[in-house]
């Protein structure tokens, strides 16, 4: 479950992007009307920056995945600050077009080779994982699983939750396969 102030943070911006009151019109030369606006655009980030700080855990807590916050109007530039959408990804879920420093545009390839959609990449922080990890034992085979980062990345975090008494090893595995160690979080 999310926190009261990620909660809070995700239902302001989502409400002020849907129904953005009494918004300014910006050729306004009267000083009044500048002043509303730049009020207007002051809230504007204030809020956007809240929810950039809150959305990544709120995601990972409730589960929502980019699309729905695409859906609810959420920009891709805003959802790449949060960490929720990388930067190779447009909103249609395809991989950019252009390749990096390249004005030509990718080579695309054949139907057959493109069998399955590349995933967007996941901004796993440790408190993301902590938030994705079950409440009984598990490894970090389970804990990959549970945040959708890769392996390597998800080890890394674990490790941080561990140094930071959050995560407890219940069993410390050997080298080699089949000796994974078994954690838990800690109380």
């Amino acid at each position: 479950m999310a926190s009261k102030a990620a909660e809070q943070a995700v239902r302001d911006y989502l409400t002020f992007i849907q129904k953005p009151a009494g918004k300014p019109d910006g050729r306004s030369k009267d000083v009044l009307d500048q002043l509303a606006r730049l009020s207007y655009d002051t809230k504007a980030a204030e809020l956007e920056a809240a929810f950039v700080t809150h959305a990544s855990v709120y995601a990972a807590a409730e589960g929502t995945p980019v699309q729905a916050w695409q859906s609810m109007g959420v920009s891709d530039d805003v959802l790449r600050k949060a960490g929720l959408l990388s930067r190779s990804v447009s909103s249609s879920g395809r991989a950019a077009t252009k390749k990096a420093g390249s004005s030509k545009p990718a080579a695309k390839k054949s139907p057959a080779k493109r069998t399955q959609k590349r995933k967007a990449r996941v901004n796993l922080t440790a408190e993301m994982l902590l938030a994705q990890l079950p409440d009984g034992n598990f490894t970090k085979v389970e804990a990959t699983d549970a945040s959708g980062a890769s392996g390597q990345t998800t080890a890394k975090r674990l490790k941080e939750l561990v140094d930071a008494k959050k995560v407890k090893v219940v069993e410390a595995g050997g080298r080699g396969r089949g000796s994974a160690s078994v954690y838990k979080k800690a109380r």
